[in-house]
């Protein structure tokens, strides 16, 4: 029924077939637990696979300057903090929603 507004919603957002939460056959763990461990296994992928161990340091060290010239500036305007807030912010939503 899409005549109401509920019925729309549930239509255009999928609420039927779970669009907005990725399925792999893994219903019974915790929402917290499958976050932890999927930011996890990322981050070892990320560390081992990805970046060959530099990725994690040289990010770090990117964060640190960013942050360093903020203060110094007295400003918050670093694209550098907009584009780490905007990666943490994807990661968290994005494993939290992933069954995986």
């Amino acid at each position: 029924q899409v005549d109401t507004l509920d019925g729309f919603l549930t239509h255009f957002l999928r609420k039927e077939y779970g669009t907005f939460r990725l399925y792999s056959g893994n219903e019974g763990s915790q929402m917290g637990d499958q976050l932890v461990q999927a930011l996890v296994l990322y981050c070892r992928n990320f560390q081992m696979e990805s970046t060959l161990y530099l990725g994690a340091p040289l990010a770090l060290v990117g964060v640190v300057l960013c942050a360093h010239e903020s203060v110094k500036a007295k400003s918050v305007g670093c694209f550098g903090m907009a584009l780490t807030m905007a990666f943490t912010f994807y990661m968290v939503v994005f494993h939290s929603l992933s069954n995986l």
